[in-house]
């Protein structure tokens, strides 16, 4: 993208922190991602709409989405917050040339805060179709036998290998979700590829059989863990998450964390898990036609990687 400098620079002035060329193209670049600029009459960039394409499981169909992400208006901008700002007339653009009728999306989304949607839904841009749940769950005292055991693994062969095995049956279970398909591909691109963080990377196993019941995707920060991911069979979900919580005490974390949409969250009842409320929600494209809404209404399964910011 001919413009990602001066993207970066507005992305500096908007946000007051900084975002690298690396991450940049991680997002936008080879074909991934959509940009649509806005300009004063002296040729500046004043905004920016992107999105980041994602291969989604639509009801068990694969369609390509649109991950909105980096959208931005120089604070100069922002005074005139209707229908003739700049803001309105570059999501409106943006929605007629990617998404509907006439566009090759069929579906968007993204993660913003509730606060940060009333504009959009008042100037009849965005609809929230999904609001997201913050679990946190404390260490767990490991006791018993023959419980699945959690242990740290390395290596993009063996991680891809085990996504193959666990993935397939896991996007069956999910058809009547709407779901980022979590391919070996795209678990390399997300993670293993990914310009500036480190994951790990969780394997756990049946204490009995040895089989692999699931892989989790963990960010470490601090004495705090982030579930970025987790590949199972959605009724070894619960069995996965007790095996973390004990590892949690061997390893002196403190906290885990997960996200989930509104119908996905009571998978993770029985395992000792504390909701949080964070106002974030789901939103679809209201502009151009899309999906029936009682279609899609709380009918997506999510993770904190689907975001472009963990």
């Amino acid at each position: 993208m001919e413009d990602a400098q001066t993207c970066r620079t507005l992305f500096r002035n908007v946000f007051n922190t900084e975002i690298s060329q690396s991450f940049w193209n991680w997002k936008y670049g080879q074909g991934r991602g959509c940009s649509l600029l806005a300009r004063d009459r002296a040729g500046d960039v004043v905004a920016h709409y992107g999105a980041t394409i994602r291969r989604v499981r639509l009801f068990g169909q694969l369609v390509s989405a649109l991950q909105s992400c980096d959208v931005m208006v120089r604070p100069q901008e922002r005074g005139l917050l209707s229908r003739r700002g700049v803001f309105f007339q570059i999501a409106r653009h943006f929605q007629e040339l990617y998404l509907g009728s006439s566009g090759e999306f069929s579906l968007a989304y993204g993660f913003p805060h509730a606060r940060a949607m009333k504009l959009p839904v008042l100037l009849g841009l965005y609809r929230e179709i999904d609001t997201v749940t913050e679990i946190h769950w404390r260490p767990l005292e490991s006791s018993g036998w023959l419980k699945p055991v959690a242990t740290a693994i390395e290596g993009p062969r063996d991680i891809e290998a085990i996504a193959n095995r666990l993935w397939p049956k896991m996007a069956a279970q999910l058809n009547r979700f709407i779901v980022v398909d979590r391919s070996a591909d795209y678990l390399r691109y997300r993670y293993l590829n990914h310009p500036e963080f480190s994951y790990q990377y969780w394997l756990v196993r049946s204490s009995w059989t040895q089989r692999p019941m699931g892989l989790a995707i963990l960010k470490v920060e601090s004495d705090t863990v982030k579930i970025m991911d987790l590949l199972a069979d959605v009724s070894n979900l619960g069995r996965v998450i007790l095996s973390l919580r004990r590892a949690m005490r061997v390893q002196g974390w403190k906290t885990l964390i997960a996200w989930a949409a509104h119908n996905q969250a009571p998978y993770f009842s029985g395992t000792g898990g504390a909701p949080h409320d964070m106002g974030v929600c789901i939103p679809d494209h209201a502009w151009t036609p899309g999906l029936p809404i009682e279609t899609i209404k709380n009918r997506w399964w999510i993770s904190l990687g689907d975001t472009d910011f963990a």
